[in-house]
């Protein structure tokens, strides 16, 4: 029971004077910047209701200009109203403002503000004259008017008329191809309400077909996706059929308000079965919405006969996933460096390989699927790794069996699990190894070719997988086992060029080259010579072999020398960091030549060490070569012109 006090301040106070406010209403946004006689109204009805501007109220300025004093007052009205106080005056508060009447009271030059409540009539007298809004029972006290009734639950307009228009929304596309298996949007619609509250009761959908034949579930939802009703497990007992054989209704309760001056979109959802039925146009025929206003009557709104092309979805039956397979973001990259144990310990879940998988137009189930593992170096699949794994994020799906284990490269299948895949979404697989102990200077990298024998399932019309991408698919770049775990990254190498000088130039004429490089230590420190002749190797060719020299005339590492370094003698890389280092050196011509010389400078190799003591010579503790794979090709050696001399 709602129970309103109407203008129990009027009779505590004796009044000599009343004036009513004429009635404004007001239909534009304002806010700061806005003038005009809808500003002026603004302002005189917030002072009337007590909300002071200084400016105005002390002659200082005239009305007809929004500042921030008027914003300042328009956003105590707006906190006293229950709306939100930015001082924007939008439609709440302009719907505030068109509510009602205010009425003023004078006592002793004293000017009170009355606000006096949409649909009631205010006078001064002892007991106000009240308008008793349709379903409401009203009943008079001395000095107050007392509402009761019960009305609708949520309206905030008790005794508005209302009125809810109907149109065809276009938040939702038109046509959508469905399947089996698949909800898709039907339809749309928006409702605009009047004056007053409206209380939706019941939506009614028509359709062309019988429904259920089609679909299981069917829901009514707002803009935002939330769900206001749902009827689940369709049957012919939900329907009603207004035409035989071309016209069938749901009636479906709804409970939602719709605020008075607002539009709101609605969407039709389906959810559709296994029905497997011919192809068939699923059109929405007619919607009729009813709702109640703040008087109490239902009023039915009704979009009219809709032609079958204005809403309606195109179902396909039963149809296959199409699978698409693409390589994941987070697969392992080239020059990726894994530490390996020593003797009989494994190194266990080294990541090999990750796919993304997905299944478009319906669910389906990965029950198995065959990858390719190649490697490179000593060894075979066998011999390299325990056992290999298939997982979806954490959950291990079954392990591998190699197709031919003693050799370096094999097919590897895993089958025998069940794996979901949702319609349209990508569902990632990875692929891991456990590592023999002692693996050491092997590269492996993984694919997968996108065929349907080498990924297989079923989709939830249990119809075979269907894959539509083609080709190799890489899971992963080349990876280095390394019982060091050392890398080399970040390798950079510029050789400047020089121009011709004309026929009198005079040797020595030389090039500069420059470079840079990145090491990563495993779980053991490695050591480099402060030497540039002895940390790094060069390799240089020419024209005339005899007459070049070539040299590094400065090393360092590129945070400076570190308090665990031994000036003059090694550089160290502590285990599990890395440090970046520079050089700089250069190729020269030292003999004359009649001609232009092409000649061309290389490093070849980042000798390592172990220990504190191999730096003073070529190490051999770690092997370049073997540990630092493809040094020499991203180290590609430089060409240049040097001038020859008369």
């Amino acid at each position: 029971m709602k129970k309103f006090l109407i203008a129990s301040g009027v009779a505590a106070i004796a009044m000599t004077a009343v004036a009513f406010a004429q009635s404004y209403q007001f239909n534009t946004n304002l806010t700061i910047g806005s003038t005009g006689a809808d500003v002026s109204a603004l302002q005189t009805a917030v002072m009337a209701a007590g909300y002071d501007i200084p400016s105005i109220s002390s002659g200082a300025a005239a009305k007809g200009y929004f500042g921030s004093q008027t914003q300042a007052a328009v956003k105590l009205y707006q906190a006293a109203h229950g709306i939100p106080n930015t001082g924007f005056v939008g439609p709440l508060t302009r719907a505030a403002l068109n509510s009602g009447s205010t009425m003023t009271s004078t006592t002793g030059g004293t000017t009170t503000a009355v606000n006096c409540p949409a649909g009631y009539t205010c006078t001064a007298a002892a007991a106000p004259v009240v308008t008793c809004p349709a379903g409401y029972t009203c009943t008079a006290t001395t000095g107050t008017g007392t509402v009761t009734g019960t009305g609708s639950a949520g309206i905030t307009t008790p005794g508005v008329a209302g009125t809810l228009d109907i149109a065809n929304g276009s938040i939702v596309g038109n046509g959508t191809s469905v399947n089996d298996g698949q909800e898709v949007d039907l339809g749309s619609i928006s409702l605009q309400s009047g004056a007053s509250d409206m209380a939706v009761t019941s939506v009614s959908i028509d359709f062309n077909v019988r429904p259920w034949l089609y679909m299981s579930a069917l829901s009514f939802r707002d803009q935002s996706g939330n769900t206001l009703a749902t009827v689940n497990n369709l049957s012919a007992s939900n329907f009603s059929e207004i035409t035989v054989g071309s016209d069938y209704r749901i009636t479906i309760p709804v409970s939602e308000i719709i605020p008075k001056a607002t539009k709101v979109y609605a969407v039709m959802h389906g959810v559709f079965a296994s029905s497997n039925r011919s192809p068939q146009s699923i059109a929405i025929t007619r919607v009729q919405v009813r709702a109640t206003d703040g008087t109490g009557v239902t009023l039915t709104s009704d979009t009219g006969v809709l032609a079958s092309t204005v809403m309606y979805v195109a179902y396909n039956g039963q149809q296959g996933s199409s699978l698409i397979v693409t390589t994941d973001t987070s697969a392992p990259k080239t020059g990726n460096i894994i530490q390996t144990n020593t003797g009989n310990t494994q190194t266990k879940d080294v990541l090999l390989g990750v796919w993304d998988l997905k299944s478009q137009n319906i669910n389906s189930t990965l029950q198995g699927l065959t990858v390719n593992l190649s490697m490179n170096g000593i060894g075979s699949v066998g011999s390299t790794f325990a056992y290999l794994t298939l997982k979806s994020g954490s959950t291990s799906l079954n392990t591998g069996t190699p197709a031919t284990a003693s050799a370096s490269t094999s097919d590897v299948t895993f089958s025998n699990f069940n794996l979901a895949l949702p319609a349209n979404q990508y569902v990632p697989v990875s692929v891991y190894g456990t590592v023999n102990g002692n693996v050491n200077g092997i590269t492996a990298s993984t694919s997968l070719v996108a065929t349907a024998a080498n990924i297989t399932g079923i989709d939830s019309s249990s119809n075979n997988l269907t894959v539509s991408s083609s080709g190799t698919i890489p899971g992963s770049g080349n990876q280095t086992f390394s019982l060091s775990g050392n890398s080399l990254t970040g390798l950079t190498w510029n050789l400047q060029s020089t121009a011709p000088g004309g026929n009198y130039n005079r040797y020595p004429s030389q090039t500069l080259f420059t470079g840079s490089f990145t090491v990563t230590a495993g779980n053991n420190p490695i050591y480099v010579s402060t030497t540039g002749s002895t940390a790094l190797t060069l390799a240089t060719t020419s024209s005339v072999t005899s007459s070049m020299t070539d040299g590094i005339s400065a090393f360092s590492p590129a945070d400076g020398t570190e308090s665990w370094d031994s000036s003059g003698s090694y550089y160290q890389v502590l285990a599990g960091t890395s440090r970046t280092f520079n050089f700089t050196g250069s190729l020269a011509l030292s003999a004359a030549s009649t001609t232009q010389v092409l000649a061309s400078v290389g490093v070849t190799s980042v000798n390592l060490s172990s220990t504190a003591a191999g730096v003073s010579s070529s190490p051999t503790n770690l092997a370049v070569t073997t540990q630092l794979q493809g040094l020499n090709s991203d180290f590609a050696k430089g060409s240049v012109y040097l001038n020859g001399s008369n």
